[in-house]
Protein backbone atom coordinates (compact mmCIF):
# COMPACT_ATOMS: atom_id res chain seq x y z
CA UNK A 1 0.00 0.00 0.00
CA UNK A 2 1.32 3.22 -0.79
CA UNK A 3 2.20 5.82 2.17
CA UNK A 4 0.06 9.02 2.01
CA UNK A 5 2.11 11.48 3.43
CA UNK A 6 3.85 15.01 1.94
CA UNK A 7 6.32 12.72 0.02
CA UNK A 8 3.55 10.98 -1.78
CA UNK A 9 1.85 14.22 -3.12
CA UNK A 10 -0.50 14.29 -6.19
CA UNK A 11 1.01 14.86 -9.63
CA UNK A 12 1.39 18.58 -10.88
CA UNK A 13 -1.44 19.50 -13.45
CA UNK A 14 0.31 21.16 -15.83
CA UNK A 15 -1.72 23.39 -18.28
CA UNK A 16 -1.86 21.10 -21.62
CA UNK A 17 -4.68 22.61 -22.84
CA UNK A 18 -5.35 24.86 -25.57
CA UNK A 19 -6.81 28.31 -23.89
CA UNK A 20 -6.40 29.54 -19.88
CA UNK A 21 -10.22 28.90 -19.89
CA UNK A 22 -10.71 25.33 -20.35
CA UNK A 23 -7.69 24.55 -17.81
CA UNK A 24 -9.61 26.60 -15.41
CA UNK A 25 -12.56 24.68 -16.00
CA UNK A 26 -10.69 21.79 -15.38
CA UNK A 27 -9.03 22.62 -11.90
CA UNK A 28 -12.58 24.26 -11.13
CA UNK A 29 -14.16 20.77 -11.27
CA UNK A 30 -11.15 19.04 -9.38
CA UNK A 31 -11.94 21.84 -6.69
CA UNK A 32 -15.73 21.17 -6.89
CA UNK A 33 -14.84 16.90 -6.58
CA UNK A 34 -12.99 17.96 -3.27
CA UNK A 35 -14.73 20.30 -1.31
CA UNK A 36 -17.99 20.68 -2.78
CA UNK A 37 -19.38 17.48 -3.96
CA UNK A 38 -17.59 15.75 -0.75
CA UNK A 39 -17.26 17.43 2.50
CA UNK A 40 -13.42 17.09 3.85
CA UNK A 41 -12.67 17.13 7.30
CA UNK A 42 -9.82 18.51 9.51
CA UNK A 43 -9.59 17.82 13.22
CA UNK A 44 -13.17 15.91 13.30
CA UNK A 45 -14.99 19.16 11.87
CA UNK A 46 -16.02 19.59 8.42
CA UNK A 47 -14.14 22.29 5.61
CA UNK A 48 -16.58 24.39 4.75
CA UNK A 49 -15.41 26.54 1.55
CA UNK A 50 -17.48 30.46 0.01
CA UNK A 51 -20.37 29.83 -1.88
CA UNK A 52 -20.56 33.52 -3.17
CA UNK A 53 -18.82 33.68 -6.80
CA UNK A 54 -17.04 35.93 -8.14
CA UNK A 55 -16.47 38.23 -11.44
CA UNK A 56 -16.38 35.26 -13.67
CA UNK A 57 -18.73 32.77 -11.35
CA UNK A 58 -16.63 30.49 -9.77
CA UNK A 59 -17.00 30.38 -6.00
CA UNK A 60 -14.14 32.90 -4.32
CA UNK A 61 -12.60 30.25 -2.23
CA UNK A 62 -11.83 28.57 -5.68
CA UNK A 63 -10.28 31.92 -6.79
CA UNK A 64 -7.63 32.39 -3.85
CA UNK A 65 -6.55 28.87 -4.84
CA UNK A 66 -5.43 29.90 -7.98
CA UNK A 67 -5.02 33.31 -7.95
CA UNK A 68 -2.58 35.66 -5.89
CA UNK A 69 -2.94 39.57 -5.12
CA UNK A 70 -0.53 41.87 -7.30
CA UNK A 71 -0.88 45.26 -6.96
CA UNK A 72 -5.08 45.28 -5.39
CA UNK A 73 -5.56 42.71 -8.42
CA UNK A 74 -5.96 38.80 -8.06
CA UNK A 75 -3.90 37.56 -11.07
CA UNK A 76 -3.78 33.96 -11.98
CA UNK A 77 -0.54 31.85 -10.56
CA UNK A 78 0.73 28.77 -12.72
CA UNK A 79 2.18 27.75 -9.04
CA UNK A 80 -0.80 27.22 -7.37
CA UNK A 81 -3.29 26.42 -10.05
CA UNK A 82 -0.56 22.93 -10.39
CA UNK A 83 -1.43 22.18 -7.10
CA UNK A 84 -4.67 22.10 -6.33
CA UNK A 85 -5.68 18.67 -5.79
CA UNK A 86 -1.99 18.93 -3.25
CA UNK A 87 -5.04 20.92 -0.64
CA UNK A 88 -7.41 17.89 0.21
CA UNK A 89 -4.62 15.62 -0.07
CA UNK A 90 -2.44 17.48 2.48
CA UNK A 91 -5.65 17.97 4.96
CA UNK A 92 -6.34 14.54 4.76
CA UNK A 93 -3.15 12.66 4.91
CA UNK A 94 -0.68 14.74 6.61
CA UNK A 95 -0.78 15.44 10.37
CA UNK A 96 1.97 16.79 12.46
CA UNK A 97 1.80 13.94 14.58
CA UNK A 98 3.04 11.60 11.99
CA UNK A 99 4.51 13.52 9.25
CA UNK A 100 8.03 15.17 10.05
CA UNK A 101 7.68 17.88 7.43
CA UNK A 102 4.58 19.13 8.52
CA UNK A 103 4.75 22.09 10.75
CA UNK A 104 0.77 23.30 12.07
CA UNK A 105 0.33 25.89 13.90
CA UNK A 106 -1.92 29.05 15.00
CA UNK A 107 -1.88 32.79 13.60
CA UNK A 108 -3.90 35.37 15.13
CA UNK A 109 -6.57 33.95 17.02
CA UNK A 110 -8.67 31.46 15.07
CA UNK A 111 -5.92 30.98 12.02
CA UNK A 112 -4.60 27.52 11.64
CA UNK A 113 -1.83 27.47 9.41
CA UNK A 114 -0.53 24.19 7.71
CA UNK A 115 2.68 24.65 6.02
CA UNK A 116 4.61 21.53 4.52
CA UNK A 117 7.91 22.28 4.95
CA UNK A 118 9.41 19.67 2.49
CA UNK A 119 7.36 21.14 -0.79
CA UNK A 120 7.04 24.68 0.96
CA UNK A 121 2.85 24.43 0.49
CA UNK A 122 0.65 26.28 3.15
CA UNK A 123 -2.76 25.81 3.60
CA UNK A 124 -4.68 28.62 5.61
CA UNK A 125 -7.97 27.33 7.39
CA UNK A 126 -10.22 29.98 9.78
CA UNK A 127 -11.50 28.08 12.77
CA UNK A 128 -15.06 28.85 13.21
CA UNK A 129 -17.16 27.37 15.57
CA UNK A 130 -18.65 24.22 14.04
CA UNK A 131 -16.74 24.19 11.34
CA UNK A 132 -13.21 25.52 9.42
CA UNK A 133 -13.42 27.85 6.54
CA UNK A 134 -10.59 27.20 3.68
CA UNK A 135 -8.91 30.52 3.57
CA UNK A 136 -6.33 30.12 0.88
CA UNK A 137 -3.14 27.80 -0.29
CA UNK A 138 -0.16 28.61 -1.69
CA UNK A 139 3.32 28.27 -2.67
CA UNK A 140 6.36 29.87 -0.72
CA UNK A 141 8.06 31.58 -2.91
CA UNK A 142 10.04 34.03 -1.01
CA UNK A 143 13.19 33.19 1.69
CA UNK A 144 11.55 36.18 3.47
CA UNK A 145 8.17 34.44 3.76
CA UNK A 146 9.74 31.20 4.67
CA UNK A 147 11.28 32.86 7.54
CA UNK A 148 8.55 34.72 8.83
CA UNK A 149 6.93 30.89 9.11
CA UNK A 150 9.79 29.66 10.46
CA UNK A 151 9.59 32.31 13.27
CA UNK A 152 6.01 31.91 13.70
CA UNK A 153 5.74 28.03 13.99
CA UNK A 154 9.00 27.96 16.86
CA UNK A 155 6.98 31.10 18.69
CA UNK A 156 3.70 28.90 18.47
CA UNK A 157 5.50 25.34 19.32
CA UNK A 158 7.66 26.44 22.13
CA UNK A 159 4.52 28.48 23.58
CA UNK A 160 2.23 25.32 23.27
CA UNK A 161 4.41 22.77 24.27
CA UNK A 162 2.29 21.19 27.05
CA UNK A 163 -0.49 21.71 24.77
CA UNK A 164 -1.67 18.66 22.89
CA UNK A 165 -0.68 18.70 19.14
CA UNK A 166 -3.49 19.09 16.43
Amino acid sequence: MKKKDCQNLPALIENNFKTLEEYLNYLHQLYLDDFSNQTTYYNGKPIKTAKSLSYNLRETTFEHLVTEEYKGKRIYDDERCKRIKWIKHIIDNCTSSHCPYLRCFREKKNRVIMWCTRVDYVIVLDDRKNHYFLVTAYCVKYENKRRELQKKANSYTHKNRSRPHF
